[in-house]
């Protein structure tokens, strides 16, 4: 049997979720590692004794292959790449559909997005290597959704952090585990891929707030204000303990969401209790008196009337 699990994220600290389950289509790889979780035998194969060819063949030369393989799946985390397809379920379409619709959550709603199939965990448990594979892929920060399939047998993860984490309800997510499980079934592992990435939609299209500084009401007003601007304007909430300017940090997200020479960002930093504001063209001259007032309410720790000072002076 296949079961799929969720995690329920927020500064990586998860709980579990377990939902739907089905027969494993019967060309999908047998456990091929046991881990901290219980795996299943998903294929159904019995164990069975291999011989290499000709008569003097022994046991031992199929334990040396196998033990020249990796434990561990591991990942090579590349630029413009969000699928790692170890287990190698997907074709080159299905492929080339998962990582563009994840390159879309990445840049329209800034969500760390990722997909890996996996087929060996080692000691691992799924949920271990799935905020392990977060972190390696995006050093564990922002708002994230990773998506684990697990070859190896057992259960299938979503790894949610920031407003993944707080904007993805359960109900929306045990629907989805439940249709992904007929999907593997079925083997349409793209359906089943996408058909999980697109709750990513349900996290808020400007205000992106990866430090928990906001709540969901403050973030629904803020949207509104947002969507009466004049041009493309978004914000960012987040708590910068990298030594990166806050500058720097907006600017390489207002490039990220909108591209160089457009929109605006604004950024609110709860390290340093201060606002940020960057743009690809000119900004507004009462946007300075906007900031200084900005400031102190963000020195406050009152960092949605920041945010509403800043938005009021760029409509």
């Amino acid at each position: 049997m296949r079961k799929f699990s969720s995690v329920l994220a927020l500064s990586l600290v998860f709980s579990l979720f377990l939902g739907g389950c089905g027969e494993k289509p019967a060309e999908s790889s047998s456990p091929s590692e046991s881990s901290s979780e219980a795996v299943e035998d998903v294929g159904g194969h019995e164990s069975s004794e291999i011989s290499l060819g000709g008569e003097e063949s022994s046991q031992e030369e199929p334990a040396t292959i196998a033990e020249s393989l990796p434990d561990v799946d591991e990942l090579e985390p590349a630029e413009g790449t969000y699928v790692y397809d170890n287990a190698g379920v997907l074709s080159g379409e299905a492929f080339s559909a998962c990582n563009d619709y994840a390159g879309h959550l990445y840049k329209d709603y800034l969500i760390n997005a990722a997909v890996v199939t996996v087929k060996r965990l080692g000691d691992k448990s799924v949920y271990d290597y799935a905020a392990d594979a977060y972190n390696e892929i995006y050093s564990g920060r922002g708002s994230g959704l990773l998506l684990v399939i697990n070859e190896a047998g057992g259960s299938d993860y979503l790894f949610r952090s920031g407003s993944c984490a707080a904007f993805i309800d359960d109900d929306s997510l045990n629907t989805a585990f439940f249709w992904a499980t007929k999907d593997i079934v079925a083997g349409d592992y793209q359906s089943a891929v996408l058909r999980l990435m697109q709750l990513g939609e349900m996290c808020p299209e400007r205000v992106f707030d990866n430090g928990g500084l906001l709540t969901s009401e403050e973030i629904a007003q803020l949207e509104e204000a947002l969507e009466s601007c004049e041009g493309d304007v978004a914000l960012l909430a987040t708590s910068n303990g990298t030594g990166t300017p806050n500058e720097d940090i907006a600017r390489s997200y207002l490039e990220r969401r909108f591209g160089q020479g457009n929109g605006i960002m604004i950024m609110l930093d709860a390290q340093s209790k201060s606002t940020a504001v960057v743009s690809g063209g000119e900004l507004p001259s009462e946007l300075g008196k906007a900031k200084t007032e900005a400031d102190k309410s963000a020195s406050s720790g009152n960092y949605a009337e920041a945010a509403m000072k800043l938005i009021e002076a760029l409509k």
